[in-house]
């Protein structure tokens, strides 16, 4: 029951994601490093409605320790017809900085955006980022040593 109230959640923010532009801030990334794949954390919980769409999705976290993070189960195509990528991002322990990014399926670069409080709305301007496949990255900063948990709903337009 607890899982179908929290995909239902989950779908809601995409729908919102996608829809509204309201309240927004809008984010630039910064070119991160190159990563290992390993490095993401096997306690990500996927929302089987969002599998296989092409332009957006949403997966929950668990237990994220320092420095780890949790990876998206789709890679996702940047090409020339999206210029934006919008998400919704609610995590707990609040206090604990975070970076929301693409990981790039073929080399492993890192293309991010740090943010601090717990949630948010937010547009980001893909322009800095190559055409290619990615996958959705939320990481751990490791600033602070409690775990994070939370969920990020997301869309490409």
């Amino acid at each position: 029951m607890k899982r179908r109230i929290f995909s239902g959640v989950l779908v809601v923010g995409v729908i919102l994601c996608c829809l509204s532009a309201c309240n927004k801030r809008a984010l630039t990334f910064i070119n991160g490093s190159v990563m290992e794949k390993t490095r993401f954390s096997s306690d990500v919980v996927y929302d089987s409605d969002s599998a296989g769409r092409p332009k957006g999705g949403n997966f929950s976290f668990v237990n994220i320790t320092a420095e780890t993070g949790a990876i998206s189960g789709d890679a996702y195509t940047i090409g020339d017809g999206e210029s934006l990528f919008s998400f919704v991002i609610t995590w707990a322990d609040s206090g604990n900085p975070i970076y929301v990014g693409l990981f790039d399926a073929g080399n492993g670069e890192t293309y991010v955006i740090p943010l601090e409080g717990g949630t948010g709305a937010f547009d980001a301007d893909l322009s800095p980022v190559p055409n290619g496949s990615y996958y959705v990255i939320v990481l751990h900063q490791g600033k602070y040593e409690a775990d994070i948990t939370g969920s990020v709903s997301y869309c490409f337009k």
